[in-house]
């Protein structure tokens, strides 16, 4: 009875945990992570303008941007990250529209954690956007509390792990 309540836990451990994005450390791994795909024939954005989104892509990356408990400031540790971000955001990327997403650990209740995801990912949109000089419509922002975990919430090392914001290119700018 006991083996079969551990593999229960363990197939249930394994379902709700995603697996780890790419956490690019430089300018180059960035534009590569959130690169549009090269197209063989017709682009679906060459006739458009505006904001194109393209279905069925959505190239992600993460960055382990970590918090104070209960607060919304971004740690200096973690500047260097998303200066490379930034940066590859005004060269190499600079037709991509991202959506930023944040992530909590399960420490506290679900709703705390939904609003408060909400809260980092708007951080770090408030501080490319300030750093760089980003157009606001290129970064847009959501919450996934604590429901897209990428390694179990039973330990630090875990939960540190499901504190991060991902990134994900979800249109290209057409001008």
């Amino acid at each position: 009875m006991r083996r079969i309540l551990v593999a229960i836990i363990v197939v249930m451990c394994a379902s709700t945990a995603r697996a780890a994005p790419e956490f690019p450390t430089s300018q180059l791994a960035w534009a590569r992570a959130l690169a549009r795909p090269e197209y063989k024939g017709q682009d679906p954005c060459a006739r458009s303008k505006g904001i194109c989104v393209e279905a069925g892509f959505q190239p992600m990356a993460a960055a382990l941007v970590h918090f104070d408990v209960d607060s919304t400031r971004i740690r200096s540790a973690h500047n260097a990250a998303l200066d490379e971000l930034g940066q590859a955001l005004r060269d190499q990327l600079s037709d991509a529209v991202l959506l930023i997403q944040g992530h909590a650990d399960s420490t506290g209740p679900r709703a705390y954690n939904q609003a408060l995801s909400e809260r980092r990912a708007r951080a770090v949109r408030d501080f490319l956007i300030e750093r760089f000089a980003l157009d606001p419509v290129r970064l847009q922002v959501e919450g996934k509390g604590e429901d897209v975990p990428i390694a179990s919430n039973r330990t630090a090392a875990g939960r540190q792990l499901n504190r991060r914001v991902v990134f994900v290119r979800v249109g290209t700018v057409i001008r």
